[in-house]
């Protein structure tokens, strides 16, 4: 972790009210239908090492953003040290995400990440629902009182 990112994350987790952020990625940067996406729980102290720093476009300020974009080998770390689930396929996440905009109030705010709370609250049996409550409150899910943040790969924080 860069000092840029370290400092940025520093500064997130000091107003962060997440626990443990449950990342899902696949195997592959570019995936196809088969593909499987995995879900790794990493506590929230420790995601920075999985953490990088970009900038936001001029039309967004043109600062430093925190994303998780994790590489191969963040991949297998991951998997190595906090083990992974399969939650489905690619395909089936894209599918449940265009269910979700065929529904929604607000389509276009939906995203793969949308997608991601939505299949771990019906594997965990919780409903979902949409909430832009801000991380600083409380994570994207709450279990047993622990508040889960949900990150798609190439998510920023």
């Amino acid at each position: 972790m860069t000092t840029t990112t370290n400092d940025l994350f520093t500064t997130y987790r000091m107003n962060d009210a997440t626990d443990v952020f449950a990342v899902a990625y696949t195997d592959v940067n570019k995936p196809a239908d088969g593909h499987p996406v995995r879900v790794s729980l990493i506590p929230a102290d420790e995601m920075g090492a999985y953490l990088t720093t970009s900038r936001k476009s001029s039309s967004h300020g043109g600062g430093a953003v925190l994303r998780f974009r994790p590489t191969n080998t963040y991949k297998v770390d991951m998997r190595n040290r906090y083990g992974a689930v399969t939650v489905c396929t690619y395909g089936e996440l894209v599918e449940t995400l265009e269910n979700m905009r065929a529904v929604a109030h607000k389509p276009r705010k939906l995203n793969l990440g949308h997608a991601v709370e939505y299949v771990l609250c019906k594997r965990w049996g919780l409903e979902w629902e949409l909430d832009d409550t801000p991380h600083t409150v409380k994570g994207d899910i709450t279990l047993d009182g622990v508040e889960y943040q949900v990150k798609w790969q190439g998510a920023s924080l």
